[in-house]
């Protein structure tokens, strides 16, 4: 029973690693989507001054969301709906914003998302194996209290052995 909750101590341990660097790959692929996303979003708010229908299509009104999800949204939408109309591809281009760089920058925000989807798979096997870990401590702590009593109970003549055991006793 010990071995096993010594396993999976170390598999919590090794979960939440793997939670630690999923998390570092969201951050690193969030940063790298945002820059490309802040100047496109800046250019694209220069080029559709005044058009109303690319204002409301690429969302690009009001400031952008600091959840992930609610960024994700965002950036979604923006690129999304840019790259369906060709005329806003043309309306970019003659600022080196052509498709291909349009969608690459979009592979980038996809990038973020994929990350996240494995950080929150990350995150629920930490969240399992810690649950396990715990239930297998309990178990263990419960053995270990049984085992005392019934030690105490049998050794009672002899504290010595108890104390062989680990147990002080008073003298």
């Amino acid at each position: 029973m010990f071995n096993e909750a010594r396993e999976l101590v170390d598999r919590q341990k090794r979960e939440y690693g793997e939670q630690y660097e999923a998390t570092t790959a969201v951050q690193a692929a969030w940063d790298e989507a945002t820059r490309a996303y802040s100047a496109t979003l800046k250019i694209a708010r220069i080029v559709f001054r005044g058009n109303e229908t690319a204002r409301n299509a690429l969302g690009l009104s009001g400031t952008r969301k600091q959840s992930i999800n609610g960024w994700l949204d965002q950036a979604r939408r923006f690129y999304n709906n840019l790259l369906r109309d060709p005329a806003f591809i043309a309306a970019m281009t003659p600022y080196t914003y052509n498709q291909a760089k349009l969608e690459a920058e979009a592979a980038l925000v996809q990038a973020v998302a994929t990350a996240s989807e494995v950080q929150d798979r990350e995150r629920g096997e930490a969240q399992e194996a810690t649950q396990v870990r715990d239930a297998k401590l309990d178990e263990l702590d419960q053995w270990l209290s049984d085992y005392k009593a019934i030690a105490e109970i049998a050794l009672s003549n002899s504290p010595q052995m108890l104390e062989q055991l680990g147990w002080v006793t008073p003298s």
